[in-house]
């Protein structure tokens, strides 16, 4: 049965009441600041809309990617001989920041296991080289160098000129050895020469492990099936497949050689064009691209694309979106020595740890400036 309340009664437990409620939302908001306030809006999630000819990534992709760990998947290939990885790192730092440090060679070309490195000039002269050697190995295995047969990968022509102006029962190896690396540093000197001139048709022809083998020809092959990465680019991929003497606008490069020592491999000499393209006006894709011009041991080819993926909201962020095709002289597979399997493992190690890396010092530099 209700009692009967007076109206003074009333309106104190009216008042009582009101303080109450009164403390209570003083208790909450101090306690819980955000809930008087609308909850933080998420950032939206970048658009990988370009990655659908490989696949999307995945959600368990997605989670990873923004809570910043590095994301490296392995692609299936047509070509036994061809190994392709993904990777995606996301990073807190503008895309124009990353894209500057990107077009810097100092920046750049300086990575852990490189012994040395360099770059040509315009017209590149031999005192550009003048540092890289070979490996002691590549230049004894020369004595008996012949088409394929041969420990150091070269055309046939340059295996007979190096034999014929070496007598090897006249001069012990520490001086055979640095006449190899004179004559290899000349021929290298020419080909970036002829490269700048005629663009990929320059490219050598392969004689070490089979006969024949176009470095042009794998180069094509992959820049082909990373069409889709330029497919907001298209005079970037004309660019990458000619000369880098042609102009296109946004498009720069800078041919470089390299002295690399990589896991469980032995040293290896390359030549390569490091490209950076800027679109005209906001939003334009932005992209850097490796293309290997030589490499004195297992590569025929390699390339390396990568997109800047610019991620809206309150604090800049840049997705880097990379795909590596690299084009093997030979991969044999032969029952439990899976020699293809350990190769393509390595290779995902490693981009994981670069991209890694990359991540890291793009970022310190950018809090740091």
């Amino acid at each position: 049965m209700l009692l009967p309340i007076s109206s003074a009664t009333a309106r104190g437990a009216c008042r009582r009441t009101r303080c109450i409620a009164a403390l209570l939302t003083l208790t909450i908001s101090i306690a819980s600041p955000a809930a008087a306030q609308n909850p933080p809006a998420r950032s939206p999630r970048p658009d990988f809309s370009v990655l659908a000819p490989i696949g999307l990534p995945s959600p368990a992709e997605l989670a990873a990617i923004e809570r910043g760990d590095v994301v490296v998947r392995v692609l299936p290939t047509a070509d036994r001989d061809e190994v392709a990885l993904l990777g995606v790192a996301s990073m807190s730092v503008p895309r124009d920041f990353y894209f500057a440090r990107a077009r810097s060679a100092s920046v750049a070309l300086d990575e852990p296991g490189r012994a040395a490195f360099g770059v040509f000039h315009v017209p590149p002269t031999e005192a550009d080289i003048a540092r890289a050697v070979l490996d002691p190995s590549d230049a004894a295995g020369l004595k008996t160098c012949r088409v394929s047969h041969c420990s150091i990968k070269l055309p046939a022509q340059e295996m007979t000129a190096i034999a014929r102006s070496i007598d090897w029962s006249r001069v012990g190896d520490a001086e055979g050895a640095a006449h190899v690396d004179s004559l290899v540093r000349r021929w290298l000197v020419a080909l970036v020469t002829d490269y700048r001139a005629r663009g990929s048709a320059a490219m050598p022809v392969y004689d070490d492990t089979r006969a024949g083998e176009r470095a042009a020809s794998g180069f094509l092959a992959l820049l082909g099936e990373n069409a889709f990465l330029l497919r907001d680019a298209p005079s970037f991929a004309t660019y990458l497949a000619g000369s880098p003497e042609s102009a296109v606008p946004g498009a720069e490069s800078t041919i470089y050689w390299s002295q690399d020592q990589r896991p469980g491999l032995k040293p290896i000499l390359s030549v390569s064009q490091r490209s950076t393209f800027h679109g005209a006006g906001d939003g334009a894709p932005m992209l850097v691209a490796v293309k290997q011009l030589y490499a004195s041991h297992y590569f025929d080819a390699w390339l390396d694309i990568a997109l800047l993926i610019e991620q809206s909201g309150p604090m800049p962020s840049t997705n880097l979106v990379l795909v590596r095709r690299v084009r093997f002289d030979r991969l044999p597979n032969r029952g439990l020595f899976d020699i293809r399997g350990r190769v393509v493992r390595r290779l995902r190690d490693e981009l994981r740890q670069e991209l890694a890396r990359t991540k890291q010092a793009t970022e310190a530099a950018y809090h740091e400036r």
